[in-house]
């Protein structure tokens, strides 16, 4: 089974997820996550989110599905329905210059 850890920053996912491999140990976590893409790309986050930012996060979590995509047992910090729901939450808020009709091209 592969699951996603979701909700907002700092509710503690990063935690809840260790927790769980010490309780279900067959349970892997991708070893390079979206984290490493924002400190990599000094990417803005959160209220000052942008389009790169954003469009550079989904590339990233799409990446560790696909990486995962044949572990059995695997458990993800944040997963693409996060980012698109944020993306589109920064773009109906105005936020970063981004536009609903911006994220729809960005997703299409």
């Amino acid at each position: 089974m592969r699951i996603c850890v979701t909700g907002s920053q700092c509710v503690g996912k990063t935690t809840f997820i260790e927790d769980f491999i010490k309780r279900w140990p067959m349970y892997k976590r991708p070893t390079k996550t979206y984290r490493d893409v924002i400190k990599e790309k000094n990417l803005k986050l959160n209220r000052e989110g942008d389009r790169d930012s954003q469009l550079s996060i989904l590339d990233a979590l799409c990446e560790q599905a696909e990486i995962n995509k044949d572990e059995e047992f695997c458990i993800h910090d944040r997963c693409v329905v996060d980012n698109l729901a944020y993306t589109f939450w920064l773009a109906v808020k105005g936020v970063g210059g981004m536009t609903p009709e911006d994220v729809t091209a960005s997703i299409i």
